[in-house]
């Protein structure tokens, strides 16, 4: 009973992480954790422990498709090991005779009489005991929202997609400063609007530090401090310095903007002509 409450109280801390990721994933992610949805490790145990006891893989799937798929598979799994427990408690001189234990689930997982004595003569209260100590594994599902009310496995979504869903996650978070790496890669410009405005109310309580090629993310979203970093000379591309640094309305850093995030200036010029600007 005791493992059965642990077991509810760290579901619910996982599935309150779960809701507070998408929540700050501003409707991007989904989060739906199966609780105790994990059995991987506790019936690869099972399999190795009832080796050798004539026990078909197919009845160990059904026992996993029982515990996965109760309304708790805490519960679900402990009065299997009940079960396990009541057949290895049979001294092993007895089990080819002694009146066998009421095994519901086994029996409905497709255990004869046979299958049950084979686990009493080779499964003992030392296996009993290891099963008894692996716990399931509660298993978060991610899905993105792709709209319309529509969504997708997270792992499947665009890189761009998760990107963004990530990076929106990242700096919804409350905490110290927060430092990435050329958060702008995979993120085209239309997306990157969003982001900038996210920019606007995340630095307003934590500090963002950024290295990045993107002119949209250093200018639209206002940067306090711009800091230019170039090669100390041109054919030594191993050694680095700090070419300039201020505040985007400053010339110098006005032109290190342009050259390195813009093309240049005739680029940047070029541009402002074709838009008609």
């Amino acid at each position: 009973n005791a493992w059965i409450s642990l077991h509810k109280d760290r579901a619910d801390v996982i599935e309150e992480a779960c809701t507070k990721l998408a929540e700050l994933s501003q409707g991007d992610v989904r989060v739906l954790l199966r609780r105790g949805g994990d059995a991987e490790q506790a019936f690869s145990l099972l399999r190795e422990r009832t080796a050798g006891a004539r026990v078909r893989t197919e009845w160990l799937d059904r026992l996993r498709e029982q515990v996965i798929s109760a309304s708790n598979p805490a519960s679900e799994w402990t009065a299997l090991l009940e079960e396990f427990r009541a057949l290895a408690e049979i001294p092993n001189d007895q089990a080819s005779a002694a009146d066998l234990p009421n095994c519901p689930q086994l029996a409905a997982a497709g255990f004869t009489e046979a299958a049950l004595r084979n686990v009493a003569i080779r499964f003992g209260p030392n296996d009993w005991l290891d099963l008894v100590l692996t716990s399931l594994n509660d298993s978060p599902e991610f899905y993105y929202a792709v709209g319309d009310g529509k969504e997708i496995p997270f792992e499947k979504a665009s890189p761009g997609q998760q990107a963004t869903a990530l990076l929106t996650i990242l700096l919804n978070q409350e905490g110290g400063p927060l430092l990435i790496d050329q958060p702008e890669d995979d993120l085209d410009n239309a997306i990157m609007t969003r982001v900038v405005e996210t920019i606007w109310l995340a630095k307003e309580h934590r500090q963002l530090i950024f290295t990045s090629h993107n002119a949209n993310l250093v200018v639209n979203g206002d940067a306090e401090l711009v800091i230019h970093c170039d090669h100390i000379a041109a054919g030594n591309r191993s050694a680095g310095r700090i070419a300039c640094a201020g505040s985007i309305d400053e010339p110098r850093v006005c032109d290190a903007i342009k050259s390195v995030m813009e093309g240049g200036e005739r680029a940047f010029e070029l541009r402002k002509a074709k838009y008609g600007l």
